[in-house]
């Protein structure tokens, strides 16, 4: 741009020594280059608005396409855990454990808050783990985690949040 801008004012000074067919020339090669410039500057903005407007409708697209695998898959887990949930077996277990609850909502809260303690501390293989590892509720989740694979490791909780089964164990 400097060398050409330096051309440029090298020829304007000198312009008038020129003869008339070097002038036609200079005329003609700046009247050539200003349009050259002018259409790449054009064709670079159309190009590149062009380039834009197509890659956001083509991320739209993909957006949109992959939004709606990604729901169907969601309605589908949620249709699988739904069936899950209507197990009557699995009902009158959690129905079981939710009359084990006595006394106020303080109380109860702090039962919890010790089965949380317990179930905390706790290894697999003792007697509060165990009891939910191997309850019917648990061989329930068991088969349909073989049924549903992509579900790592399912837990039913009563009404207050306490574990009733569970497929595996979460700390």
């Amino acid at each position: 741009v400097l060398t050409g801008l330096g051309y440029g004012i090298f020829v304007y000074s000198q312009f008038s020594t020129f003869a008339i067919r070097t002038k036609f020339i200079v005329v003609a090669i700046t009247l050539v280059l200003v349009t050259v410039v002018i259409l790449t500057i054009f064709i670079s903005r159309t190009t590149q608005d062009t380039i834009v407007e197509e890659t956001g409708q083509r991320l739209s697209a993909v957006s949109d396409a992959q939004g709606l695998l990604i729901g169907e898959l969601v309605g589908r887990q949620v249709n699988a855990l739904l069936t899950l949930s209507e197990n009557k077996g699995i009902q009158e277990d959690v129905i079981e454990y939710n009359n084990i609850y006595e006394g106020s909502e303080v109380e109860i809260q702090q039962q919890l808050d010790d089965l949380e303690a317990t179930w905390q501390s706790a290894e697999e293989s003792d007697p509060l783990p165990q009891s939910r590892l191997d309850s019917i509720i648990a061989e329930e989740l068991r088969e349909y985690q073989e049924l549903y694979s992509s579900n790592i490791n399912l837990m039913v909780t009563d009404r207050y949040g306490g574990v009733v089964g569970i497929t595996g164990m979460v700390n």
